[in-house]
């Protein structure tokens, strides 16, 4: 018997705590998802980052508090965290492409006016702009045509090394179709077919090509597969890479093969589409006009403030005010708006000194009312203006409208008391049901001695 009323009595203890532990899940998970404000400063000394970094210690102590900080809309009004930004791929080529167009034609018409000298310069660039934009098919065409103009500039000079030398680089990748400079000259035909000759004795090695799945490779300007890739037959020395898909910038580069095998890694970046506008930012706008002209208590603010709760999905907005105390000191006003009840708060002004620096001490202290409904705000103190003295004797007093005190009625089963009732009825229900189901049973009869029971025997 003992045994079973330990077993009823842990049972009406764990009854009992389950129905607390709900009611105290009742308070916990209210206003919980807090979006933040960016502060607003009424001083002109104060640098906009540290107002902005006083912004980020209020959202950070308002999630030590508990507050679950919506992802989307980190901090309200604020900067938006930064999208990919759109690639246009036609307007990339053309930044990358006209330089060397450029180049290259001021050094084709140099060696048309036969000013070989001249032309040098500004064929060189080009060659220079071509391999380092290597990512177009264009990049590559226009490489080739750089390298035998300028091949045919040293050689017009007597520069028959660098020209000779420049030949057999071109030969090396083998472009088709020619470049003009060579088709229309009889005599740097024969020298670039001299160059294929000579080429034959370079060393050939292998490419190992890795990086976005899918990507088409080309190797001095001819399709060589997909990636993953392996090219086999380089000569030594430069060969010029290119490699694209659908939806990603194109990427190209020159590698310096040499004896054995070399790798090579394209990880490309995907073009981004366009950012959508952000829906909120006509509400967002409203509210920062109506914070810094400080005006919490007008209609305008609690409409705007309502809109962007709902369209954000929160239960509370915080905000707040930065004005100074003095020539050293500030004060920090903080706002709470409280999207369930459509209510208003200003707390009290918390002093600050040093530009904000000791503000972490302050905001832990007030954080956790802000994350919570606060249950008596007290009245944010207003400045009164000294009256304006009028020339008939009369005295005109103007005031700033008074903050009203938002009212903190909540439903009744959210009240703590609601509870306590219902915790104290079913404590009283579970011991009053103990004693009687614990008591031991009567029995109700008489007993009879008979002396001469046995006498017989």
């Amino acid at each position: 018997m003992g045994r079973y009323r330990k077993s009823f009595g842990w049972g009406v203890f764990l009854s009992c705590w389950w129905v607390a532990s709900l009611a105290y899940a009742q308070e916990d998970d209210e206003s919980k998802k807090i979006g933040v404000f960016p502060v607003q400063a009424t001083v002109t000394n104060l640098p906009k980052r540290e107002v902005r970094r006083f912004s980020l210690r209020l959202s950070q102590k308002l999630a030590a508090a508990g507050a679950q900080l919506i992802r989307k809309y980190p901090l309200l009004g604020g900067t938006p965290p930064r999208a990919a930004a759109a690639v246009d791929l036609n307007a990339l080529k053309q930044q990358d492409l006209t330089p060397i167009r450029q180049a290259l034609s001021t050094g084709e018409a140099k060696l048309q006016e036969q000013a070989f000298d001249d032309a040098i310069k500004p064929l060189r660039d080009a060659l220079q702009f071509s391999a380092s934009k290597m990512r177009w098919a264009e990049s590559y065409d226009l490489f080739t045509a750089s390298l035998a103009s300028l091949a045919l500039a040293y050689l017009q000079i007597g520069r028959n090394d660098n020209g000779e030398t420049l030949l057999k680089n071109l030969a090396r990748l083998d472009p088709n179709p020619l470049p003009k400079m060579i088709q229309g000259s009889r005599p740097m035909r024969f020298r670039y077919k001299r160059a294929q000759g000579e080429i034959r004795s370079i060393n050939k090695v292998s490419l190992k090509l890795t990086g976005t799945a899918g990507a088409e490779v080309f190797v001095n300007g001819v399709s060589r597969g997909k990636l993953p890739l392996e090219v086999a037959d380089l000569y030594e020395g430069f060969n010029y890479v290119r490699v694209e898909a659908a939806g990603y910038i194109p990427e190209g580069m020159a590698v310096k093969l040499q004896a054995g095998m070399a790798a090579q890694q394209f990880d490309l970046k995907k073009a981004a589409a366009a950012a959508a506008p952000d829906p909120l930012q006509a509400t967002k706008d409203l509210l920062t006009v109506q914070v810094q002209k400080e005006a919490w208590d007008t209609p305008a603010f609690s409409g705007a403030a309502s809109k962007l709760c709902e369209e954000a999905g929160l239960d509370a907005l915080v905000t707040g005010q930065i004005s100074p105390m003095d020539e050293s000191r500030h004060r920090f006003t903080p706002v709470r708006y409280d999207c369930k009840t459509r209510k208003l708060q200003v707390l009290a002004a918390l002093p600050m000194q040093n530009e904000l620096q000791d503000a972490d001490e302050a905001l832990a202290k007030i954080a956790p009312t802000l994350v919570k409904s606060p249950e008596a705000p007290k009245p944010r103190a207003v400045d009164r203006e000294p009256p304006p003295q009028r020339r008939d004797g009369r005295v005109a007093v103007i005031t700033r409208p008074p903050v009203p005190n938002p009212s903190t009625d909540r439903p009744v089963h959210q009240q703590w008391w609601f509870w306590t009732i219902i915790g104290a009825a079913v404590v009283g229900g579970g011991a009053t049901a103990a004693y009687f189901l614990l008591q031991p049973p009567k029995m109700n009869f008489r007993a009879t001695w008979d002396p001469n029971f046995g006498a017989g025997r």
